[in-house]
């Protein structure tokens, strides 16, 4: 408006012309983004209506994200589960739920943007979580979470084990610790070189770690899990004792 009133203003001539096709030029680039803004708002909430058609009643938490991670939707199920914060990402929604979510998503993502799918499951405290996600769109992906509590034979999740474990990935970032392992070192791991001095651990092998009440020798017993996970279970003197008695 300001270069349509200057044009006013300006000689008639060469130079008023040059200064009302600028003044429409930017006129209609502005009609243009907003347009384009409208539009993909629109294209957003149709997907969303897509997605609620497919996964609102499904009894597993669902998301659906950003190439950036940030939540655009989530089911019946995954508000019961997680509840409901604004701004939230799908990072810190599952933050409390395994160790290093970020490593795990930026992982699971990166695949299904090239290959369209990608599933792993993750240990967690509760047992273990099925982690699937599939590329929606450009730059959209489509999650789901089915949690399995780890069985034994006394149907008990890896919390209820009474031997130290912690599980593994190839990295050496420790992604599940139980109970008894942080009571032992009194404290969650976060990698095998804060709790291991002797670094690769040999199955069989007796290892020296720093407990939350001293120095602490134990027999390492690794058992290898899938998606290039490690299990790792500790035999104390306190433990071998108790299991020899049983």
């Amino acid at each position: 408006m300001l270069l349509a009133g200057a044009g006013v203003l300006v000689p008639a001539g060469w130079a008023r012309l040059l200064v009302w096709s600028v003044a429409a030029t930017l006129a209609f680039s502005l009609v243009f983004l907003a347009l384009t803004a409208r539009l993909q708002d629109l294209r957003r909430r149709h997907a969303a209506a897509r997605l609620h058609l497919v996964v609102a009643e499904d009894a597993a938490p669902c998301f659906a994200s950003d190439e950036a991670g940030q939540v655009l939707y989530r089911n019946k199920a995954a508000d019961q589960r997680f509840g409901r914060g604004p701004g939230q990402t799908l990072a810190a929604t599952l933050g409390d739920m395994f160790a290093h979510p970020s490593a795990v998503l930026y992982r699971l993502q990166s695949r299904a943007a090239n290959l369209g799918f990608a599933r792993e499951d993750v240990a967690t405290r509760r047992g273990q979580v099925r982690l699937s996600v599939h590329r929606s769109a450009p730059g959209h992906f489509l999650w789901r979470l089915e949690e399995f509590a780890e069985r034994g034979s006394q149907g008990r999740g890896a919390d209820g084990v009474s031997l130290p474990m912690l599980v593994a990935g190839r990295t050496g970032a420790v992604l599940f610790a139980n109970e008894a392992m942080r009571r032992l070192l009194g404290h969650r791991p976060r990698a095998l070189d804060r709790v291991f001095t002797d670094l690769p651990l040999r199955s069989g092998a007796t290892v020296t770690l720093a407990g939350a009440d001293g120095p602490v020798q134990a027999v390492v017993v690794e058992i290898d899990s899938a998606a290039e996970r490690r299990e790792i279970y500790l035999l104390t003197e306190r433990g071998t004792r108790l299991s020899a008695s049983c």
